[in-house]
């Protein structure tokens, strides 16, 4: 009797250790796992998270449904005369939303196109620039009637790491604006030419 009494309270004592031991490892498992987790997520940097953004709008002399097709990593070759890409992945061979191409191609910038809607007149790409930048581009083309289009561009750069915050700080209002002219003037040329 006293030794099943005995046997008893020893087994109730062990289930007790066993359970305050348990506990006790499940606290330092969580504690460790999450000084893990807060240790795994990075610190906010001030050289990541940057940003700029530019917009810029010009008429061209033709309908929007003759400028937006223009808009494509195929079709720019017709207009562009320093373009060259290399096409990645693209259903139709055109841009399409989901298309995804290569630019400066020793450098590295790859496009997605993530909107591309020609009943809207809208289309909107994202560049990674290596791993250091991405830009946001968005085009957008209104119906001017006998003016032709009024093509509306906005950039927007963020800088991932130190050396896309240094690249960041290259882009100024002044020079976006003579890249954007330049392109505007190139896509008043193709259609100056095609008028003639």
């Amino acid at each position: 009797m006293h030794r099943k009494l005995f046997l008893s309270l020893c087994a109730l004592f062990t289930g007790a250790c066993a359970t305050v031991q348990s506990a006790a490892l499940d606290h330092r498992t969580r504690r460790v796992m999450s000084r893990d987790r807060a240790e795994a997520q990075p610190a906010w940097s001030p050289v990541a998270g940057q940003r700029k953004q530019f917009e810029w709008t010009h008429t061209v002399a033709a309908p929007p449904e003759e400028v937006f097709p223009l808009l494509c990593p195929v079709r720019e070759y017709e207009w562009i005369d320093w373009w060259q890409c290399e096409m990645v992945y693209s259903d139709s061979g055109v841009a399409e939303e989901g298309c995804v191409f290569k630019t400066r191609l020793t450098t590295g910038e790859t496009w997605v196109v993530v909107r591309y809607d020609p009943e809207q007149m809208d289309f909107g790409s994202v560049i990674f620039a290596g791993d250091h930048m991405v830009l946001l581009l968005e085009a957008s083309i209104e119906d001017k009637g006998s003016e032709g289009s009024e093509v509306s561009w906005r950039r927007t750069y963020t800088a991932v790491d130190r050396v896309g915050s240094s690249l960041l700080r290259s882009y100024d209002e002044e020079r976006v604006t003579a890249e954007m002219r330049s392109l505007a003037e190139d896509l008043e040329r193709y259609f100056e030419g095609a008028a003639g």
